[in-house]
């Protein structure tokens, strides 16, 4: 019996697809002193519901604070030294004369629970921070809020963990969804990198509707957790369910990203799952799709 070879991924999955913009060399965070903020909060809860980082050239710092019903927990801060690429990558998706423009304050974050995301930008001289609503992000700063989201979440561990960014923090990882059929009506999406020789198949628990469709190509930011999941695959022996789902399905588009037609797809036959049933670990994912083509479509 073959054993499919896998990892899994898990936790809060982002997804969105980015675009991209074009800016002068001068306006790009490349100081000793420049930094990048981002942080979230949700004032009616309970447990550490204010998080934030600050990320520099070589390090990126973390706190969380919060209470219960007992008053204030202690205070959390974790610091780590990071490797220059995880800086560069997000500076140079910055537009910071952009980032400029924006009110300080935009919707109503926190309004009925809602939660509120921050981002405060230091350049040279230039401080500026807005705060908006949770998950709903003004247009100028989708192309660089998946990596905070991401660097952000690769603190999400239990006290006995240890961070570990540059070895569970991806970023930029092109692979593509692949369904695996494990019983009647069962369906599991994974995320199949390639990896010099080896190939690895991460899951991702949220990952949104739009990209579960075979054999789409993606490219996400995500970090590794340190929990395992066990998912199925039909054995050679299982029993087929004779339909064949037959789908047309909507194109993907984003402005200046995607070009997408519509493309047919022929999902797997169901399978009857039986006792054969092939089970295998994968290494849990959190992430955020970036972007995505598939048949159809291509990235610019």
């Amino acid at each position: 019996m073959d054993i499919l070879k896998s990892k899994i991924i898990l936790g809060f999955l982002l997804v969105v697809i980015l675009t991209s913009c074009e800016k002068d060399e001068k306006n790009n965070l490349q100081s000793d002193n420049d930094y990048v903020k981002y942080g979230t909060s949700f004032n009616m809860c309970i447990g550490y519901c204010v998080r934030n980082v600050k990320i520099s050239d070589s390090k990126i710092e973390f706190e969380k604070s919060g209470w219960d019903l007992d008053g204030n927990l202690p205070d959390i801060s974790l610091s780590e030294s990071i490797n220059n690429d995880y800086w560069i990558k997000l500076v140079d998706t910055i537009d910071f004369d952009s980032f400029l423009q924006l009110d300080s304050v935009i919707g109503c974050p926190d309004c009925a629970d809602g939660g509120a995301e921050w981002i405060e930008i230091k350049k040279n001289d230039k401080i500026r921070k807005v705060t908006f609503e949770y998950r709903n992000e003004p247009e100028s700063v989708k192309s660089f809020i998946g990596y905070l989201r991401t660097y952000l979440a690769s603190f999400d561990i239990d006290s006995a963990e240890t961070v570990s960014f540059d070895e569970r923090t991806l970023i930029d990882q092109v692979g593509k969804i692949k369904n695996f059929v494990c019983s009647r009506g069962c369906y599991q999406y994974l995320i199949e990198l390639i990896e010099n020789n080896d190939t690895s198949y991460y899951f991702d628990k949220y990952l949104d509707s739009d990209y579960q469709i075979d054999d789409l190509t993606i490219r996400f930011n995500g970090v590794l957790q340190n929990d395992s999941t066990m998912i199925n695959k039909s054995a050679p022996n299982d029993i087929p369910i004779i339909p064949v789902i037959s789908e047309i399905l909507s194109p993907l588009t984003s402005k200046d990203s995607i070009n997408s037609a519509s493309a047919g797809l022929i999902m797997p036959s169901p399978f009857v799952s039986t006792p054969s049933s092939i089970s295998a670990f994968k290494k849990l994912l959190s992430g955020m799709v970036t972007s995505s083509t598939g048949s159809g479509s291509f990235l610019h």
